[in-house]
């Protein structure tokens, strides 16, 4: 029975990839289809009439190879199609420390590091002041999968009575899995029926630091008592100003050799995005930042 539940939780993982890898090919298929559907519909330069057998043939040999190289082409782009948006669903994650659940508000996890990528974890559902559903497994973090399942964890109800008494009741065993999701963890279990997805909370997420992006572009925030002071390196010219908070982003100017430019500088997740006026915009990963602090220790 634990190798059925095992597998049928890896099962979901898997499946969620092999669906995304299923429309990916759809989409490319129907691209194709569009090309050999345009190619097809060419207009000879010559009516058919006025063509030999042969001048046919030769024709529609033609239009076969042009749509034969436009399906190639479209296919050498798949793997790095697939790539880009599986991303999300496998690799690395911070999976220490203390997690929340943003469906139903109600659910904390504690995940500690064990080392080779095993970890210990702590799911708290609490159903009233009193009363709380709790969770207690081991298992390792498998990187391809973008998943951690478990066949043993140790699910209880504990009640805390007014007089300070804990009690344990109703103990079981449990098996599940938590899957990445981006930079967050949806999590199934046997005995819950409903998911949950816990974003990290002691992962940073404020907009202080300094950050470089592929396109070596340096953009550096520092918060003050009223706004934030940010400096631009973009293509070897400097930018900078103050910026406020709008509640929907931080807005301002930024001035370069006495120009200046309405910026808006937003974060969602672990990107960040800085838009100009005009249009451009530069994105930073926040993974890459330095925080003010450990820039001082340096």
């Amino acid at each position: 029975m634990i190798r059925k539940e095992k597998a049928y939780f890896r099962r979901t993982a898997e499946k969620e990839i092999k669906m995304k890898k299923k429309m990916i090919t759809a989409m490319i298929l129907a691209m194709a289809m569009a090309a050999m559907t345009a190619c097809g519909s060419k207009k000879p330069a010559q009516e058919p009439a006025q063509m030999t057998e042969e001048e046919q043939n030769a024709k529609g040999e033609e239009i076969a190879d042009e749509t034969d190289q436009m399906i190639e082409d479209l296919l050498d782009d798949a793997d790095s199609m697939v790539d880009d948006l599986l991303e999300d669903f496998i690799g690395k994650i911070v999976l220490e420390g203390t997690w929340t659940d943003e469906i139903s508000g109600r659910a904390e996890m504690d995940i500690t590091a064990l080392g080779d990528s095993t970890y210990d974890v702590l799911v708290h559902w609490g159903s009233s002041a009193s009363e709380a559903a709790i969770w207690e497994f081991t298992g390792t973090y498998d990187f391809e999968g973008g998943i951690l399942s478990y066949t043993d964890a140790r699910h209880y109800t504990l009640e805390l009575h007014d007089d300070g008494e804990e009690i344990i009741k109703d103990e079981t065993t449990t098996s599940g899995a938590l899957m990445k999701e981006g930079e967050k963890l949806r999590w199934q279990d046997s005995a819950n029926e409903e998911d949950c997805l816990f974003k990290n909370v002691d992962v940073y997420n404020g907009i202080d630091g300094v950050y470089v992006n592929e396109e070596s572009c340096v953009l550096a925030i520092m918060e003050r008592e009223e706004g934030f002071d940010v400096s631009l390196l973009i293509d070897g010219r400097d930018y900078a100003g103050t910026l406020l908070d709008s509640g929907e982003g931080f807005v301002g100017e930024l001035s370069s050799a006495g120009e200046a430019q309405n910026v808006t500088i937003t974060r969602e997740d672990n990107i960040i995005t800085v838009t100009f006026e005009g249009g451009e915009s530069y994105t930073f990963k926040a993974d890459e930042v330095r925080q003010p602090e450990e820039q001082e220790a340096e």
